[in-house]
């Protein structure tokens, strides 16, 4: 069956005496290795008073008949992903597969995790977290000639139309983007607004200066300048000493 964006059929689901039946607006996506025939949507699934399980892999609905249910198929769903995406492997040079690799061939991890060989049982040191590398090279937009570090990154396999399309939608709204906390209008205080609940009859407990070594100063000095930018904390003169600083062992690296 041929359909256009917007063309509206009747969508039965359900088997036997428990089917229902709802009218859907299609919209037609062309992709190059799609892994499914088709998408439903929010608003199908509110026509049809659905209730989806992705664990469970099933999808239950009221029916005239009693309560309908859809169940998918996890092995014809894993094959069919397969065969969508890109080999990732060359099969002139093969490398020595694992395990996993044999099971999917063709898939491709986004992140591996190994085994280190130190002996100090640190869960941050005993792994190595390696970092997924595209499949498909990627081009480089600039929004801001001011910031050559500020770019988007599209694929390449796009048409010359599509791409031209997009980097003109990307610099149009370069405004919407975050790219970092300094960037974030924050919140209206009268939405939200931390306070200290602190009895105002009470005294203030001034504690003993500690001085700390180097190495905490400059943990202490690159921690707060990245708070003041990001406007998290403000400058205040005290005329007395009132609290020290509390450095973790994060902080120190």
């Amino acid at each position: 069956m041929l359909v256009d964006t917007g063309t509206e059929l009747d969508v039965t689901v359900g088997k036997g005496s428990r089917m229902f039946t709802v009218r859907a607006s299609f919209t037609v996506v062309d992709l190059a290795n799609p892994s499914y025939n088709g998408l439903i949507g929010r608003p199908l699934l509110t026509a049809l008073r659905a209730i989806v399980s992705p664990l469970h892999l099933k999808m239950k609905f009221p029916t005239p008949g009693g309560v309908g249910e859809m169940t998918g198929d996890q092995k014809r769903g894993s094959k069919c992903y397969q065969l969508s995406i890109p080999r990732g492997l060359s099969k002139n040079d093969p490398p020595k597969r694992k395990r996993h690799e044999e099971r999917y061939p063709g898939v491709m991890n986004i992140g591996e995790t190994t085994k280190s060989e130190r002996q100090d049982n640190d869960p941050k040191d005993s792994e190595i977290h390696k970092k997924g590398m595209p499949h498909e090279d990627l081009e480089l937009v600039a929004v801001d000639n001011r910031r050559p570090d500020r770019v988007f990154r599209i694929s390449t396999r796009l048409g010359e139309d599509h791409r031209e399309a997009l980097r003109a939608l990307i610099k149009k709204y370069e405004e919407v983007f975050s790219w970092g906390p300094e960037d974030m209008p924050g919140m209206d205080k009268e939405k939200a607004l931390h306070k200290m609940h602190v009895d105002p009859s009470f005294k203030l407990v001034k504690q003993k200066k500690i001085n700390f070594s180097n190495d905490k100063n400059r943990a202490i000095q690159k921690e707060v300048e990245e708070l003041v930018a990001t406007k998290a904390i403000r400058e205040l003169q005290f005329p007395k000493w009132i609290t020290n600083v509390g450095v973790s062992p994060d902080s120190l690296g």
